[in-house]
């Protein structure tokens, strides 16, 4: 019993000293130089900080896919057909280390008849100077159009269940290089009231590709080449951005892309004299751009117009400039979940331009309305579309379509 109460008065004893050291040394450090030591403490505490967010390496994980339901045929015989598709699946991996280095990957799924393939949307590293530079190089969308560089594969992310059918992904039948494998550099000015993006591109020239058999043929498509560029030939463009008002809806945009164009073809293709006029080496096109977008809480107007001219120059191949494609859309939320919007998309091509006549491209039009009901705000929705589609030697061709898309 008196061992343990010499123990427990040991320990107070040892506690009440130590105690009245730290008190000392407290009192005399405040007594010397109380700001001096706490302005010390904080800029050391800030630095370690600053250490930390600049070496904090962030990864983020995205899934994106879509279900269709449709119903179409020609005007005098519909319905004539209907079926269940898959849309793409994309998944997304975007990687950030500090305030300068960010990387980006995005794989789509694509269903192809029985079969699903892998492919890469984008793929790019970037290094941020400032607002007013950042410098990229990989797998991009090509700076041209708001809705190419607003726009990837997630149909969660834009009102309608599909693109422009001009600005549609290489694969799909556009006509506008959506994809570009090179350099990228762009860029934002704060002009006081207002502000100017610029986007530029230096990459891989375009292919035309061509599959068929029998003589035929059977697929027409673009190609950007990102595995390697078999020419000397380079992809330039460039596009600005004007926003009148920092704080307004409205922005006011311009682009030129310039572009040269090889015919790629299967040897069945090539082996044939009838396609003799399909087959070219070195055709020239320079894109002309323009675009006015207003967004706000409530009301889109979305408006780009486009011109080619294939009629340059000094080029091999030679085509007409009297080309041009436009789209315009608007939209209005009625509710917080309820989204009605109307859209009109052009195609008119000269038939003799040997651009438009590889690509299987005739005179078009298309007019669609739909709604878009929000199920969960900016992570999944419904869309049902109508749409009347008018072109060159065809009959007319109505669809409705529905889809159900989610993003996370």
């Amino acid at each position: 019993m008196g061992s343990n109460r010499f123990k427990t008065m040991a320990a107070l004893g040892w506690f009440w000293l130590g105690l009245g050291v730290l008190t000392a040394v407290a009192a005399e450090t405040q007594k010397n130089s109380p700001n001096d030591d706490m302005e010390a403490f904080r800029k050391d505490l800030e630095g370690k900080l600053s250490q930390i967010r600049e070496n904090e390496l962030r990864v983020r994980l995205g899934a994106f896919g879509d279900l269709h339901y449709r119903v179409l045929g020609n005007a005098g015989s519909f319905p004539s057909q209907n079926d269940f598709a898959m849309g793409d699946a994309a998944l997304a991996v975007k990687g950030q280390y500090g305030d300068h280095i960010r990387f980006i990957d995005e794989n789509v799924i694509e269903f192809e008849g029985e079969d699903a393939k892998l492919s890469v949307d984008r793929l790019l590293v970037s290094y941020t100077v400032g607002d007013e530079l950042r410098i990229a190089g990989g797998r991009d969308h090509t700076a041209y159009g708001h809705w190419n560089r607003t726009h990837n594969y997630a149909a969660q992310l834009q009102t309608t269940i599909h693109r422009p059918f001009f600005l549609a992904f290489e694969d799909d039948g556009g006509v506008v290089p959506s994809h570009m494998t090179g350099l990228t550099a762009d860029g934002t000015f704060d002009l006081g009231g207002s502000a100017l993006k610029y986007e530029l591109n230096l990459g891989n020239s375009d292919n035309i590709l061509l599959t068929g058999s029998g003589g035929s043929i059977a697929e027409a498509k673009l190609g950007n080449n990102p595995g390697g560029d078999s020419t000397s030939g380079k992809s330039v463009v460039g596009r600005l951005v004007f926003k009148p008002w920092s704080d307004g809806g409205l922005t006011l945009g311009i682009a030129a892309d310039w572009n040269r164009y090889d015919v790629v073809a299967t040897p069945d293709l090539i082996a044939n004299p009838a396609m003799g006029p399909f087959l070219f080496s070195g055709l020239g096109q320079i894109v002309f751009e323009g675009e006015a977008i207003y967004t706000d809480d409530h009301f889109d107007f979305l408006f780009e117009f486009y011109d080619f001219d294939d009629q340059v120059a000094g080029m091999p191949i030679s085509g007409s400039a009297d080309n041009m494609a436009f789209y315009a859309q608007t939209d209005y939320r009625v509710t917080e979940n309820l989204l009605p919007y109307l859209r009109v998309e052009s195609l008119k091509v000269d038939g003799s331009d040997p651009f438009f006549r590889a690509l299987q491209k005739n005179n078009k039009a298309l007019y669609l309305a739909g709604c878009r009901l929000e199920i969960v705000p900016k992570i999944s929705c419904l869309k049902l579309e109508g749409s009347l589609t008018r072109e060159s030697d065809s009959p007319d061709a109505v669809e409705i379509a529905s889809q159900w898309a989610f993003g996370f």
